[in-house]
């Protein structure tokens, strides 16, 4: 097996994640881990990001929207602080601007059809865009 991409909701969160991550990161196969930022922060896994890094794990992460209001309102009181939180983590350590550290962010709208690719900004949103915008290679609508 030359590539994994491991995924479903939060796949860390699985009791035997890490110890298939560890047998893959051996065989030296390439691993994609869908990535909720917020995992990071949970009990236990606090020492996700550097375990990511250490077996160069590809992230792909999503955050539905730039605007706080809006992945609040869909993922919960919070979620998209924390997931700020989470990018600046996994950028400390290198993903984003390290070639081997790769990190991609998806952004994922609600409904069932994908919006008109126009963004309007006030003055809240644009203090969030650097931090996003110098955290990814890679920004996917899914």
């Amino acid at each position: 097996v030359e590539r994994v991409d491991l995924t479903g909701g939060a796949p860390e969160l699985n009791p035997n994640f890490r110890y298939l991550g560890d047998a893959l990161a051996v065989r030296q196969t390439i691993i994609t881990s869908r990535c909720n930022l917020t995992v990071l922060f949970e009990p236990g896994q606090t020492d996700l990001a550097h375990w990511y890094a250490d077996r160069h794990v590809r992230l792909v992460c999503s955050l539905p929207c730039y605007s706080k209001v809006t992945v609040d309102t869909q993922r919960g009181r919070g979620v998209f602080d924390k997931s700020l939180r989470g990018l600046t983590v996994l950028n400390e350590i290198g993903y984003g601007w390290d070639d081997s550290l790769q990190l991609d962010l998806v952004y994922n709208p609600a409904g069932t059809s994908l919006p008109t690719i126009t963004f309007s900004f006030n003055p809240c949103n644009l203090s969030t865009l650097p931090l996003i915008a110098a955290s990814v290679k890679t920004l996917v609508v899914s």
